[in-house]
C-alpha cells in the first residue's frame, strides 16, 4: 500500500524486501557457484564446482536461509525480479497540438506490443547491464501473471538477487540510479519461493507491481502454497507410505464405483439413465475425479522434469527454482477437488430422499432446479443490465465500479449489505439515487417475492403429491422406510427367507377364485378399476411409445392395442381383473374399502361372482332325452300304458319351463339389487362431497361475517 510512485518501490524493494530475505546472515557462500549466462540461458559452473559433496580445502558450510526473525520459513532457490515494458507510440496517439511538447506516449500493455529491445545506456555498469536485455520465458523459468492492467507473460528483463546484502544492495542502486524503470515500464513481477520444514508447504510468492498508463502503481500479491507431496509419490521406504496406501485405495473404490455406474447406463440406456438428476450428479464426480488424477501426473511429470527441482539441488540458493511453473496446474486441481467435494456431497441428498424427513425437501429440490435455472437468468440478465450502467456512470469515481466484472459482483454483494453505499451517494450524481431506487424495487420487490413464489409453489406441488399417494396406504405402511425394508428383506434372502408372496391363506383363497368378470362387480367399482386401468396405459404408453408389449390375458398385445379395445370398448364382457389388482385398489382407495365393507379382495369376489357352471338349459334337455329314452323302452313294455307315459313327459315339461322361469326371475332380482346398490353408493358419494362443501360455504359465511361485523 505504501508503493504509489517510483522512488517509494525502489524504497520499498532496497530497504524493507530485500533486508528481510537476509534475516540470519548478511552473506551466504554458493554451494556449486553456479551462474547463468544470461546471453545463452545456460547455467555454468564456476570455480568451486568440486566441492558439492566433497570435503576439502575448498568446502563451504551450508546455512539455510531463513525469512524473517521466527526462523521457521527458509527461501528456497533466489529472488528474481522480472520487468515488462511497452514500445514507443503504440495503443496510444499524441494531439497534433502536443507534438512539439513530447513525442513519446506507451499506452496499456499488450503482450505482442511489449518491448523487446536492450535499453541500456552507454556507461551503465557491468553488473547490472543483462538486467536491461529481453529473454524469453523459457530462459527466465517463469509463467503468465495476470493484473487489473492485463496478462503479463512470463519474458521480460530478469535480474537475480545476489548471495550478499551488500552487493544485492549496490546493484539495485545501479539499477535505480541507470533508470532501469522508466515511463516505459508497465510491470515489475518479484518472485521468490519459501519452505515451511514443519508443515512440508512449499510456498509460491509473486509481487506484482503494474506501472498504469496513468502514473499509478497498483501492488498485488499472488500467493500460492501447497504440500510437498504433490511433486512426487510416496513410494520410497522413508516417503509417507500410508499416504500412498490412502492414495492407491481411493483410485480404486472409485475406478469400482465407475465401473459400475458404466454398468448401470449399459443396462438401462444413456436415455433413461441420464433422465435422473442424480445420475448426472455421480457422472459428475466420477469425471471430476479422473480430471484430478490427469493433473496430479502432469504435476508429478512436470516436477520431475525440471532440473532445479530436483531432490539433489534443494540447498543450492544460487539457483532460481521455477516452482511458480507447477502453479497452475496445483491450482487447477485444488478447483476440481474443490469441485468434487462438493458433488460427493450433493450425491448423499439421493439417499435422503429415501428419508420421510428429507424426502420432500430432496424432492423440492429436484422441482425447483429448472425453475431456479430460469429464475437465475432473468437475476444475470438484470444485474449485467446494472452492472454496465454502474461501470459507465461512476466507473471513473470509485474503485468498486472501475472494472465491469467488479460492477456486476458489487450487485450481489449488495443484496448483503456488504457494499459502502455511502461512497456511491458522495459523488452527489442523481443517476445514483435513481439506479438505487430501481434496484430496490426490481430486486427486492419483485425477483424475490418471485423467488420466495417459486420455491413455495414446488413445495405445494410436492406435498400434495406426496398426500396423494399415501392416501389409501396403511398408517403402519405408511411409515415404512424404502431402505429399512430393503434391508430387513435382504437379510432375510440371505437366511433362506421369502417375504414375497407369504400373504394368509384366507387373504388368497382358492385357484378358481383368483379372477373376476368386470361385469360382475358393481359400477363403482368397475369404474374405478377402468380410471386405474387407462393410467396405467397412458402412463405405460407415455414412457415405452404405443409398441410396447404387455402380457393381458396370457397373450402379448402392444398398448395400442390394449388401449382401443378398452377405450372403445371392445370386448365387453370378456375382461378380467386379477385378486392382486383388485386389493391394490382395495388399499389405495379408502372410499372404496368404506362403501363395500369389505378391506380384502377375496372377499369382494365370493360376494359378487356368479358360479359359470354347465348350461342349465343343455342339462335339462339332455335329462328329457334320458326321460324320453327310458319312456321309449317302458312302452314296449306291456305293463306300462302310453297315457302314463304322456304323464310323465308333461309333467317334466312342467316342471322344467317352471325351473327356468324361476331361474330367470332370481338372476334378473339380483342384478337390479346390484345396480341398486351401486347407484346408491355413487349417490351417496355425491350427496357427501356436496355437504363437504355446504360446510365449507358456511364456514366461510361465518368467518366474513366475523370479520366484518366482529364477534
Amino acid at each position: 500500500d505504501e508503493v504509489n510512485d517510483e522512488a517509494s518501490f525502489w524504497q520499498f524493494i532496497r530497504q524493507q524486501f530485500i533486508p528481510l530475505t537476509f534475516s540470519d546472515r548478511q552473506e551466504y557462500e554458493p554451494v556449486l557457484d553456479l551462474a547463468v549466462d544470461w546471453e545463452s540461458g545456460v547455467v555454468k559452473y564456476g570455480a568451486k564446482a568440486n566441492t558439492i559433496y566433497e570435503l576439502n580445502e575448498m568446502s563451504v558450510v551450508w546455512h539455510p536461509r531463513y525469512i524473517g526473525d521466527s526462523k521457521t520459513n527458509i527461501l528456497l532457490g533466489n529472488v528474481r525480479l522480472r520487468q515488462l515494458r511497452m514500445r514507443n507510440k503504440t495503443d496510444c496517439i499524441i494531439g497534433e497540438v502536443f507534438q512539439q511538447v513530447t513525442n513519446e506516449c506507451f499506452g496499456p500493455f499488450s503482450a505482442d506490443k511489449q518491448s523487446r529491445k536492450s535499453y541500456d545506456e552507454r556507461w551503465t555498469p557491468t553488473q547490472v547491464e543483462h538486467c536491461y536485455t529481453w529473454h524469453p520465458s523459457n530462459i527466465t523459468d517463469q509463467v503468465d501473471v495476470y493484473g487489473s492492467g492485463g496478462l503479463y507473460p512470463g519474458d521480460g528483463f530478469v535480474m537475480d538477487v545476489p548471495l550478499s546484502l551488500a552487493e544485492a544492495d549496490s546493484q539495485l542502486s545501479d539499477l535505480q540510479t541507470w533508470h532501469w524503470i522508466d515511463q516505459a515500464t508497465r510491470a515489475v513481477i518479484v518472485e521468490l519461493n519459501t519452505l515451511n520444514p514443519n508443515v512440508n508447504m512449499i510456498t509460491n510468492i509473486r509481487l506484482l507491481f503494474e506501472f498504469l498508463p496513468s502514473g499509478q502503481i497498483r501492488a498485488t500479491t499472488n500467493v500460492f502454497a501447497f504440500r510437498t507431496i504433490w511433486l512426487s509419490l510416496s513410494v520410497m521406504m522413508d516417503d509417507d507410505l500410508p499416504l500412498f496406501v490412502y492414495h492407491v485405495a481411493i483410485v480404486a473404490l472409485f475406478s469400482v464405483w465407475s465401473s459400475y455406474v458404466f454398468w448401470t447406463i449399459k443396462k438401462t440406456g444413456p436415455l433413461t439413465w441420464f433422465s435422473y438428476m442424480w445420475n448426472v450428479v455421480d457422472l459428475a464426480g466420477i469425471l471430476l475425479f479422473a480430471t484430478l488424477c490427469i493433473i496430479r501426473v502432469v504435476t508429478f511429470v512436470s516436477a520431475g522434469q525440471e532440473p532445479t527441482m530436483q531432490p539433489e539441488l534443494a540447498a543450492v540458493t544460487e539457483l532460481f527454482v521455477p516452482y511458480s511453473k507447477l502453479v497452475p496446474d496445483l491450482q487447477r486441481a485444488d478447483d476440481v477437488m474443490a469441485f468434487l467435494g462438493l458433488f460427493c456431497w450433493l450425491k448423499a441428498f439421493k439417499y435422503f430422499s429415501l428419508s420421510h424427513f428429507f424426502g420432500p425437501l430432496v424432492r423440492v429440490t429436484e422441482r425447483g432446479l429448472q425453475q431456479l435455472a430460469k429464475f437465475g437468468t432473468l437475476l444475470c440478465s438484470l444485474f449485467l443490465g446494472f452492472a454496465i450502467c454502474l461501470h459507465i456512470g461512476f466507473g471513473a469515481q470509485v474503485e468498486t465500479y472501475d472494472t465491469l466484472g467488479g460492477s456486476f459482483l458489487a450487485l450481489f454483494f449488495m443484496l448483503s449489505g456488504s457494499v459502502d453505499l455511502g461512497v456511491l451517494f458522495d459523488t452527489h450524481n442523481a443517476l445514483a439515487t435513481a439506479l438505487f431506487a430501481i434496484y430496490v424495487v426490481l430486486i427486492y420487490f419483485v425477483l424475490f417475492n418471485l423467488f420466495m413464489a417459486v420455491i413455495l409453489d414446488v413445495h405445494m406441488l410436492v406435498q400434495i403429491e406426496q398426500a396423494g399417494s399415501g392416501q389409501g396406504a396403511k398408517a403402519g405402511e405408511a411409515r415404512k422406510n424404502p431402505m429399512l425394508l430393503f434391508l430387513f428383506t435382504y437379510w432375510h434372502k440371505l437366511k433362506g427367507i421369502v417375504l414375497i408372496g407369504n400373504e394368509p391363506e384366507a387373504a388368497v383363497g382358492f385357484p378358481d377364485e383368483q379372477f373376476i368378470n368386470l361385469n360382475l362387480l358393481p359400477g363403482i367399482v368397475r369404474g374405478r378399476l377402468m380410471q386405474k386401468i387407462d393410467n396405467a396405459i397412458g402412463t405405460l404408453e407415455e414412457l415405452e411409445g404405443p409398441a410396447a408389449a404387455v402380457r393381458q390375458g396370457g397373450q402379448l398385445q402392444t398398448v395400442e392395442t390394449l388401449k382401443q379395445k378398452w377405450w372403445s370398448g371392445e370386448g365387453e364382457g370378456e375382461e378380467y381383473v386379477s385378486r392382486v389388482q383388485l386389493q391394490r385398489c382395495l388399499d389405495q382407495d379408502a372410499d372404496l374399502r368404506e362403501l363395500l365393507g369389505m378391506e380384502r379382495a377375496i372377499d369382494v369376489i365370493r360376494r359378487f361372482r356368479v358360479d359359470q357352471g354347465p348350461d342349465p338349459y343343455d342339462q335339462i334337455s339332455r335329462l328329457q332325452d334320458a326321460v324320453f329314452s327310458k319312456l321309449d323302452l317302458l312302452e314296449k313294455d306291456d305293463g306300462v300304458k302310453f297315457e302314463e307315459a304322456e304323464t310323465l313327459k308333461m309333467v317334466a315339461v312342467g316342471l322344467s319351463e317352471a325351473l327356468t322361469d324361476v331361474q330367470n326371475a332370481w338372476r334378473e332380482e339380483l342384478t337390479n339389487c346390484l345396480e341398486s346398490a351401486a347407484t346408491l353408493s355413487e349417490g351417496l358419494i355425491q350427496l357427501t362431497k356436496r355437504l363437504e362443501r355446504v360446510q365449507l360455504n358456511f364456514n366461510k359465511i361465518e368467518s366474513d361475517v366475523s370479520n366484518q361485523y366482529g364477534k
